[in-house]
């Protein structure tokens, strides 16, 4: 057991029903969690109790997913149900004083039961923001210290994971020594080998602080877009008249009244913004499983994007002056480049490398029962083909996370491995591809109930449905630590920006 592993902060109990949702606010200074039985709870993490108490889903539905976001200068509470209901509450007050609205401000209805859980991109998201920044934040500076110390024990923690054993230079010292919960390093897998010295090389790489790329708030988490970018990649899809392009709307990407359909719509003005239905894959994807927004470099700045990668990593781009470096000819060097097992994603290069004056673009992916994942762009013609699509698990995929630099992610589902891929949008067409391919040995019943990209790229946690919460180095797949805890793990996973 690695030394000096802090045990939970603290253990929430007052649900009835198995707690399916989490999300916190944007200073962290209260949870909302949601059940099985439609309840949902908004606890007080200065005194551990719960600040207020609501069902908002019936028994019959209860509460699949939950997310506090905001949308065209409001906050809102996005709850979801199994019956097809989406409802967006509106959000007075910060911390322990938040209250919701005695009833939706917007309410989506599809006569579908579904196990997909809706996603939201808006500006200013979680990896887009800086712990404790918001406006609405009051804590005092011994609030602060102790959240600081508790980032330095996680981080210490983290650091023991990382290194399985071995020497690194100290993390911060503690105020006092933490106690301990039951954790364990799984083996180095057979065959992982490297020049002599690099595993350590590597090894002190990943536990070492990420250094803070210019950009504000956002590139300190790990993310390419600032809350800026987001917003023009928003207004630029949908103009909503009830929002401003400074401040618009939040997108949500919900199950549509097709089992086998994704629908994007307006959290403001409930627009219908995109759908994309399973005849334009061109084959049999099976119910709609998982989803996920997220931005990527815009089709123009691809190429620009792609003779950097190739730069970095060595290979040979096209001819100066050849259609190659506007055309084809950079696509067949980058699916090259990418075939002889070189890194050609923003893995390697920052989205950001090639500035483009065109905002981001929005895509979705989307995982189904057929154990596909389907990347599909908004904006896109109607019925447009997906960008990519290919069958990465051969049982319905569960959960889907995109990193994000949108190079790739991972993909759950329910059997005894967690697949990871790339996505080169630089490629013509762009590619999907397995990146590495994880055996997770469960005790008992298998299958993965999330999974989650920290934001700086370098972890991969899954929730297993035995009870255990898995660490692994995303780009390689090693394995460095078991959280056992107890209990199916069913809820979100939320990966904080540091620690």
């Amino acid at each position: 057991m690695p030394p000096g592993v802090p045990d939970p902060q603290a253990v929430l109990r007052g649900h009835r029903g198995e707690v399916q949702a989490l999300d916190f606010d944007e200073d962290e200074r209260c949870l909302v969690s949601g059940d099985s039985l439609g309840e949902v709870r908004v606890w007080d993490l200065q005194d551990l109790r719960p600040a207020a108490i609501r069902r908002l889903h019936p028994l019959s539905g209860g509460i699949l997913s939950l997310r506090l976001f905001r949308s065209a200068g409001r906050r809102l509470l996005g709850t979801q149900g199994r019956d097809g209901a989406t409802m967006l509450w509106a959000c007075n007050g910060t911390g322990a004083d938040l209250q919701l609205s005695e009833e939706p401000v917007r309410t989506f209805v599809r006569d579908c039961y579904s196990f997909c859980r809706f996603d939201v991109l808006f500006s200013g998201g979680p990896a887009d923001k800086e712990r404790g920044s918001s406006s609405g934040s009051s804590g005092s500076a011994g609030d602060g210290a102790a959240q600081q110390q508790e980032e330095q024990l996680a981080e210490a923690f983290l650091q023991s994971v990382l290194t399985d054993g071995q020497q690194l230079p100290a993390a911060p010292a503690a105020a006092s020594s933490p106690p301990r919960c039951e954790a364990s390093l799984p083996e180095q897998p057979a065959g992982v080998q490297g020049p002599p010295g690099s595993e350590q090389r590597e090894i002190q790489a990943l536990a070492a602080p990420a250094e803070a790329p210019a950009g504000g708030a956002a590139a300190d988490r790990g993310a390419p877009y600032s809350p800026a970018a987001v917003a023009a990649a928003i207004w630029a899809v949908h103009p909503c008249g009830q929002a401003s392009a400074a401040q618009p709307s939040a997108l949500l990407a919900i199950p549509g009244a097709d089992e086998r359909t994704a629908e994007v719509v307006c959290a403001a003005c409930g627009q219908q913004v995109a759908e994309f239905i399973e005849a334009a894959a061109g084959r049999k994807l099976g119910m709609l499983m998982a989803l996920q927004l997220f931005c990527a470099a815009p089709a123009g700045a691809g190429l620009a994007h792609g003779a950097a990668a190739l730069e970095a990593t060595g290979a040979a781009p096209p001819p100066a002056g050849s259609a190659g470096h506007t055309g084809p000819a950079m696509a067949a060097s980058l699916s090259a480049a990418a075939d002889a097992g070189t890194t050609v994603a923003a893995d390697s290069v920052p989205a950001t490398a090639s500035p483009s004056p065109l905002p981001p673009r929005i895509l979705l992916a989307a995982g189904y029962e057929a154990g596909s994942v389907a990347v599909w762009e908004l904006g896109a013609a109607p019925g447009a083909a997906p960008l990519a699509q290919r069958q990465l698990c051969s049982e319905p995929v569960m959960a889907l996370a995109i990193d994000s630099a949108g190079s790739g992610g991972a993909a759950g589902s329910a059997e005894e491995q967690v697949v990871a891929f790339k996505l080169v949008l630089a490629a013509s067409p762009a590619r999907l591809s397995v990146r590495h391919i994880i055996e997770v040995a469960g005790k008992g019943r298998a299958g993965v109930g999330d999974v989650a990209v920290r934001p700086d790229r370098r972890l991969l946690v899954t929730a297993g449905w035995d009870g255990r919460v898995r660490l692994y180095k995303y780009r390689s797949g090693r394995p460095l630590a078991v959280l056992k805890v107890g209990a199916k793990c069913r809820a979100d996973l939320l990966p904080a920006g540091v620690a």
